[in-house]
């Protein structure tokens, strides 16, 4: 035999909905047969008895709620009730008081000490009571049964009888801390105070747990005039009105500081004072009436100078800090306030505390230059978050400011990572207060990243959950969508977002805000030609940036100046004002910010390191962004190369700024590959031009399948990820991660002949001496090896010579014979077998009576014996 349990043959979703489709309730919705289930627990009788109750199909939404339902009442009244005895019959119905109760609870309220006697002989009987233990055994009656109870319960006791076993089974709640029980019950009997008592006493927790819905609808029973004599429980309002109504939420917090200001109650001021700036910082709609309470606060701190306790000190400090950040970060207070904010951080034992004052701490600590304490910061929270529970607005807390910074500080995917956890909390404990911001950040890094395609996903999702009636919000959300459209060259519909933003921010009356909006216009009115406009509203910037301490301000203001005069042809202004933009950026760490656009900064790093302004950071940025300009950059020495190929002096590889390693001795067929690469121009080689060079005896095949094994080996001894780019059957060095000495020679070439018409003398010399330093010996140890290649080499340096003599001949014609004969021998040391220059060399000596150089005429055999030697030396390639 074996014993069948309730929980055997409770009711699944599943069977409700079957025998709800067989009662002729077909359109049920998922909601509706989850209460269904709640009120019969899952009781199949009495689910029957409640569908046939209600002859439509569609069950209304009074169904579910507290009604009587008379079919279901006469059959526990028929089949149960009436077969008890008179005892048990009151001790039922006055325990119905109590939803879930303990032994000991039932004697309180009833007085029969035969309470535990009762409840166990109807729980053996299954006379719909269940028995629950545990560390206290308990006794809970069946919903419907309990509702039936309560019913005679009301017929059957006077009003007065009522209150006073109301009360009484509500303290008895209370004690076991059935508090939604307990409030609910104290209502009955009009006990105020103690539902008042409670609120004080849980109301704090409550809200740490997120519960502020249930501390709302206790509030929500209690009159108005219960409000004006307890100021606190107007403070609780406040405060659990904050997430949903700031503006109630204030008024309530006001209402307060105005009654605890009579009462002359300094805690009271000052925690209430803190919920008025809080519910309107958190508003996020109109930060100027914090002007008003910015000063309040110093009248009461004058009034009382001493808090009166550390909690309240750490409230007062944080939301002074965040009125001031927000509204006026020129007050001259600002950075004490700032200071003793971070040293609360630090000095807070309380992990979830913590992240509410990190995250504030980071967005201001960001605006104004201290990305390192920022850094920190996310650190701690972090180290923190492995030793400690947080709560799910802690989490939320801290995954916001870990996105916020790995974005400023160049970490895209970490910055993607913290956004996609932080969403995934969201939706997982319901608290959607950040989605917005993380939806932006997850933009603004893909934006900056060159994900443009991911930016307008995250665009989208912001849009759809953002709070129009939040102007602050609504200013970020259009200068996200003016730095997009910037980025995909639509710069009048970035214009009219960033004007939209603009007067948000002026209205929401922030400052840091509008000092990005004035930035981000400047460069959109620059791109559409209105260059006085964009110089005016960079010096507003720049104003604004000075006014609050925001260097990052500053560094985008003066960047845009210095790409604005580099644009227009002004090189000694432009090369004076990035000088201050990236000493700035390298002593702040700044490496991102939102209107980054990559082709404006890879002009500017080109110049940067052109002009040698900030060499180490400049390649930082470039690294980190990937910047690459329109043309290769090979006149660049200093340009950060993942890859760097040089065969001036045989052949020498260098990856990531180090000479490449073996760990055993080179392997020969994979360098002859890059040689032959290089050798036929580094771009869109047949990959059967080397293959026939190196392996002339195999078959198609054959060739094909080495070349592709030797590829492979070739990639994993350069290690640079897409240096090697096949395509259509042609073999690329990626000239974004690559330089070859011999490429910037060729592109100094292109350019000789526009500079030998066009430039002065004293430029046409600079030019051909750069070129010679490009030049060496080693292209022809490299190029002797292979036939095709000598003549590949021969035509490069009959080009070289026929551009040195140009030039030589332009010198003779304006009568720089000394320069002119410079140039000459310049070419004999590039190829000291070519007749035609050494005679050219000769006659302008004899020509002009050149004689202070007697040796000259008798120098060409000499050099080319030295070069001979030189080419022998240098047959051995060097890596």
């Amino acid at each position: 035999m074996e014993v069948v349990t309730w929980e055997d043959i409770r009711l699944t979703t599943d069977e409700a909905y079957g025998i709800a489709s067989t009662k002729g309730k077909k359109n049920l919705s998922d909601a509706g047969v989850r209460s269904l289930l709640l009120k019969t627990d899952g009781w199949v009788a009495g689910l029957v008895l409640l569908l046939e109750s209600e002859k439509s199909e569609s069950l209304p939404y009074e169904f579910f709620q507290d009604k009587d339902h008379y079919e279901v009442f006469e059959y526990f009244s028929d089949q149960f009730f009436q077969k008890l005895k008179d005892s048990e019959k009151a001790f039922l119905v006055l325990t119905s008081l109590l939803p879930c109760m303990t032994v000991q609870m039932a004697v309180a309220l009833t007085g029969n000490q035969l309470s535990s006697r009762i409840l166990e002989s109807l729980n053996k009987k299954s006379y719909f009571i269940h028995k629950h233990l545990g560390a206290k055994t308990r006794y809970q009656f069946h919903p419907l049964f309990r509702e039936f109870l309560l019913t005679r319960l009301s017929g059957a006791r006077s009003s007065s009888d009522m209150a006073q076993y109301s009360k009484k089974a509500a303290e008895l709640l209370a004690a076991d801390l059935q508090l939604d029980h307990a409030v609910t019950l104290f209502c009955k009997p009009k006990a105020w105070d103690s539902i008042a008592e409670i609120i004080y006493k849980e109301a704090a927790s409550l809200l740490d747990q997120g519960r502020h819905k249930t501390l709302m609808k206790w509030l929500d029973l209690l009159p108005e005039d219960i409000f004006t004599e307890n100021p606190w429980l107007l403070f609780w309002k406040g405060n659990c009105f904050l997430p949903y109504d700031q503006n109630i939420s204030k008024g309530s917090f006001e209402t307060a500081f105005n009654i605890f200001y009579k009462a002359d109650n300094p805690e009271g001021l000052y925690l209430s004072w803190s919920g008025v700036a809080d519910s309107i910082i958190h508003a996020f709609d109109d930060f100027k009436p914090l002007d008003h309470w910015i000063s309040m606060l110093e009248n009461i701190l004058h009034k009382y100078p001493s808090f009166p306790s550390k909690e309240v000190e750490a409230r007062v400090t944080l939301f002074i800090f965040l009125a001031l950040s927000f509204r006026a970060p020129e007050h001259p207070d600002m950075g004490r306030w700032a200071e003793k904010t971070y040293t609360f951080f630090n000095e807070i034992p309380e992990p979830n505390i913590k992240a509410r004052f990190g995250l504030c701490l980071v967005d201001y600590l960001i605006w104004t230059g201290d990305l390192q304490r920022a850094n920190l910061i996310i650190e701690e929270l972090s180290k923190e978050f492995r030793h400690n529970e947080y709560t799910p607005l802690s989490l939320l807390s801290i995954k916001l400011s870990e996105s916020l910074n790995n974005w400023f500080l160049g970490r895209f995917k970490e910055c993607i990572t913290s956004v996609t956890e932080g969403l995934e909390t969201s939706e997982n404990t319901g608290i959607k207060i950040f989605d917005y911001f993380f939806y932006g950040h997850g933009a603004v890094s893909s934006l900056t990243s060159g994900d443009l395609d991911q930016a307008s996903k995250y665009i989208k999702k912001a849009d759809a959950v953002l709070n129009k009636r939040m102007r602050f919000c609504a200013s970020y959300y259009h200068h996200i969508v003016a730095c997009h459209k910037l980025l995909i060259n639509d710069f009048a519909g970035a214009l009219e977002h960033e004007k939209v933003s603009m007067a948000l921010s002026i209205k929401v009356g922030s400052p840091f805000a509008e000092a990005m909006t004035h930035t981000s216009m400047a460069l959109i009115c620059y791109m559409l030609g209105e260059d006085k406009r964009a110089d005016k509203e960079t010096g507003i910037a720049l104003k604004l940036a000075r006014s609050t301490g925001s260097t990052i301000i500053e560094y985008i203001a003066h960047l845009f100046n210095a790409y604005f005069a580099l644009d227009s042809g002004n090189r000694r202004p432009a090369a004076e004002t990035l000088q201050k933009a990236m000493s700035i950026g390298r002593m702040k760490g700044y490496v991102n910010f939102h209107m980054w656009h990559p082709d404006i900064m890879a002009k500017l790093c080109v110049f940067a390191l052109e002009e040698e302004i900030e060499v180490e950071y400049t390649c930082r940025l470039i690294r980190i962004h990937d910047l690459f300009p329109e043309k290769p950059p090979l006149h660049l020495k200093n340009w950060p190369w993942r890859l760097k190929i040089s065969i001036a002096d045989g052949l020498e590889v260098e990856i990531d700024g180090k000479p490449l390693q073996y760990s055993r001795k080179p392997p020969k067929i994979p360098i002859d590959m890059i040689k032959l690469l290089i050798i036929f121009g580094g771009r869109n080689v047949p990959e059967h031009r080397i293959s026939d060079i190196l392996w002339p005896d195999a078959d198609g095949d054959a060739a094909y399948n080495v070349f592709t094994t030797t590829l492979t080996r070739l990639r994993r001894l350069l290690v640079v990820d897409n240096t090697l780019l096949v395509k259509d059957g042609t073999l690329t060095l990626n000239p974004r991660h690559c330089c070859i000495d011999i490429w910037a020679f060729d592109a100094m070439m292109g350019k000789l002949d526009d500079v030998s018409a066009r430039s002065t003398l004293h430029d046409l010399t600079l030019f051909l001496e750069h070129t010679l330093s490009i030049w060496n010996d080693g292209f022809d140890a490299v190029f002797d090896e292979i036939p095709e290649a000598m003549r590949i080499n021969k035509r490069r340096k009959n080009r070289v010579i026929r551009s040195f003599i140009a030039a030589a001949s332009k010198c003779e014609e304006a009568g720089e014979i000394d320069k002119a004969i410079e140039i000459y021998r310049s070419g004999i040391k590039i190829d000291s077998s070519s007749g035609e220059l050494y005679e050219r060399f000769i006659n302008c000596q004899k020509k002009h009576f050149y004689k202070r150089d007697g040796q000259s005429t008798y120098s060409y055999p000499s050099i080319r014996h030295q070069k001979q030697t030189t080419k022998s030396s240098n047959k051995k390639d060097r890596i």
